[in-house]
């Protein structure tokens, strides 16, 4: 079964070169940027990313994104405080 992929990290990933091109950029793997096209770029990453390719058309790219999801262990943490 394949997932489904995270639309807007194909969107930036294919703007700016493509998996090999941003991997060599992050200085990460292809295989890590392949999995950000599935569970959405790291904000570190895009805060990154917008500074290194300021002339990417980032207005294509919501500025909540990726969205921030709260994490169980630590609103399970907060609520039990």
């Amino acid at each position: 079964m394949t997932k489904e992929h995270d639309l807007i990290a194909d969107l930036i990933i294919d703007g700016l070169g493509g998996t090999n091109a941003v991997a060599e950029l992050c200085q990460c793997s292809d295989a890590a940027v392949s999995q950000w096209r599935i569970a959405g770029i790291p904000r570190p990453r895009i805060q990154f990313l917008r500074v290194v390719r300021p002339k990417f058309d980032w207005s294509q790219v919501p500025d909540d994104y990726p969205p921030r999801e709260a994490r169980p262990d630590i609103v399970e943490g907060i609520k039990s405080s």
